[in-house]
């Protein structure tokens, strides 16, 4: 008897065991369970998110509870917020709102830099502007975060289209708060980062005035396009956007004298030297015939920042001459060890344009679209590959080379072509062209930069520079010049 009593017992004791370890596994799985682990460092952190974004109970309670303790590891509340943030995304849960909501203003600079980022990845425009006030925040790296709401890359497409929400959502106040706001901060703040940041702000409300500007000109309202082109350039006077815009706004007006005036003072017109012979074209672009031919070195890199231009981080030299009717540029691209770059095309009218490599935009008319546009891409190994209106099927009569000089610290192209070619063009005292030379830096750098900001694509003619032929020959009109 005394055998099954013990034994009872020790069933009873194991079950009940086994019954109290069952039950504190499902409790420990608990939704305020697990966030309670995350925020004391227990167990692995991405694991706990995983159980708890598939988790059946209510969670939500639970992670805005967690959001806003704030005694708690920053670092595990801002990864529990990431988690609202992406669930917000799914459902309308006004608890959710609310706690983001609280995080911008939250006491820790970490949680509110991260609820900025936040917003500005995964919320919808009328939700980004709960970010406004971050603006005006303390902490510099908060302040970034939310001057980066307000701009994009370029090659985000998904924010892009978000971009163009946030601004238009805004009343008039607000963004006109933001922008002076910006405005100020971009001579203040106490890094460039931080005033290129605030400036690519004013950049953006700078295109939205430039684009109103062609707008009221293309409808007739000179006097409104004038006015809202003087904001733009009053907004940031050495924004390189407002002031081509304006330039060629002045060109199509038929004020032709004082678009080259302001194109002269902006250092918007690449002056092409005329040189007394021509280069050979070898690649080594050494011949003494080049130190005749503009130089120049300011190259500016607007990508994936739009709004704003950076100075290039790679070295860039270029060099541009006519002779007899032919145009010539050389590039020079300096990299620190030449063994990187990347040529993985070699042949011609390939894909070069991924390699490293330097692409010249030639619009001899000027009239800034696809239909007048040349493009002579040549990477470092040589390989061309010449379009007009972006179609690969033309094959022009051009010259071109590229040599590796490590001596030097840098790789050179050289490149030539008869501009009767290109819809039979000429060069003369009266020839005003549209031109964009870029390099694309890859197996060294990731930058793509140009002469002048193009402010996106190379493709954005409208914001491409001017060319002028100094000391060049009249054309005869009884003898014009025939494609050669």
């Amino acid at each position: 008897m005394r055998k099954w009593v013990i034994t009872a017992l020790i069933v009873f004791v194991l079950l009940g065991g086994a019954a109290g370890f069952v039950a504190y596994r499902i409790a420990s799985q608990q939704p305020r369970s697990l966030v309670k682990q995350l925020l004391r460092g227990r167990g692995e952190p991405q694991q706990i998110l995983m159980k708890l974004a598939v988790a059946r109970e209510d969670a939500v309670g639970p992670i805005v509870d967690g959001v806003l303790n704030h005694q708690a590891d920053p670092r595990m509340r801002v990864l529990l917020m990431q988690l609202l943030f992406r669930t917000y995304q799914n459902g309308q849960d006004p608890r959710i709102k609310q706690a983001l909501l609280q995080a911008v203003t939250d006491p820790a600079a970490e949680v509110r830099q991260k609820a900025v980022l936040f917003f500005g990845s995964y919320s919808d425009p009328t939700d980004q502007l709960s970010v406004l006030p971050a603006i005006e925040d303390a902490d510099p790296q908060v302040r970034l975060e939310a001057y980066r709401v307000f701009t994009v890359s370029q090659a985000d497409i998904t924010k892009a289209l978000a971009l163009e929400g946030v601004w238009e959502v805004m009343s008039d106040q607000q963004r006109d708060a933001l922008v002076s706001t910006c405005a100020d901060r971009m001579k203040t703040e106490p890094t460039d980062e931080l005033r290129h940041a605030a400036r690519s702000v004013v950049g953006r409300a700078v295109e939205l005035a430039c684009d109103r500007a062609m707008n009221a000109f293309q409808s007739g309202d000179m006097d409104g396009a004038e006015r809202l082109f003087g904001q733009a350039l009053a907004l940031d006077p050495e924004n390189q956007q407002a002031q081509i815009l304006y330039v060629r706004y002045l060109l199509a007006s038929g004020q032709t004298t004082r678009a080259m005036q302001l194109a002269e003072q902006y250092g918007a017109v690449l002056h092409i030297a005329h040189l007394t012979a021509p280069p050979v074209i070898d690649g080594d672009p050494t011949d003494a015939v080049w130190q005749e031919a503009f130089a120049g070195e300011r190259f500016l890199n607007t990508r994936p920042d739009r709004w704003a231009p950076r100075p290039a981080m790679g070295r860039t030299a270029l060099y541009a001459g006519h002779y007899e009717g032919k145009l010539y540029i050389a590039i020079l691209g300096y990299e620190s060890n030449l063994e990187k770059l990347v040529a993985w095309h070699k042949g011609r009218d390939e894909d070069n344009y991924l390699d490293d490599c330097v692409s010249i935009h030639l619009n001899p008319t000027n009239t800034q679209t696809r239909e007048t546009d040349y493009n002579f891409i040549i990477n470092s190994v040589g390989a061309l590959t010449d379009t007009h209106q972006h179609d690969r099927k033309y094959d022009f009569t051009s010259e071109c080379a590229a040599g590796r000089f490590p001596d030097r610290g840098y790789w050179a192209c050289e490149f030539a072509i008869a501009v009767s070619q290109l819809d039979g063009a000429s060069i003369s005292p009266d020839s005003l062209w549209g031109i964009s030379i870029n390099r694309n830096r890859v197996g060294c750098g990731r930058e793509y930069v140009s002469w002048w900001p193009h402010f996106g694509e190379s493709l954005n003619y409208p914001r491409h520079s001017l060319a002028v032929f100094d000391d060049a020959e009249p054309i005869d009109p009884d003898n014009p010049p025939t494609p050669q």
